[in-house]
């Protein structure tokens, strides 16, 4: 297991960051309707899992760091492994 490349980390830093500012998730924490949770998931775990595939092909030993990071709170349990 190797540490997450900083390119990698400000990828998911990245995503993070959109996800918490997303309109989806607004409503889905105001609302707590299965709808908007669903919304949140097409708009970003296509993106995430790109990064993931990527991780995979380029560096594979880094997966388990790039999933722990995955876990976090400001993920919103997206993309769960």
């Amino acid at each position: 297991m190797l540490e997450l490349d900083k390119t990698y980390r400000d990828e998911l830093d990245k995503l993070a960051k959109n996800i918490q500012a997303s309109e989806d998730l607004a409503k889905y924490l105001e609302e707590e309707e299965e709808e908007y949770y669903e919304q949140l998931k097409a708009g970003f775990e296509p993106l995430i899992h790109q990064l993931y595939e990527r991780v995979a092909a380029e560096n594979p030993l880094q997966l388990i760091p790039l999933e722990k990071r995955l876990m976090e709170d400001d993920f919103e349990g997206l993309f769960l492994p």
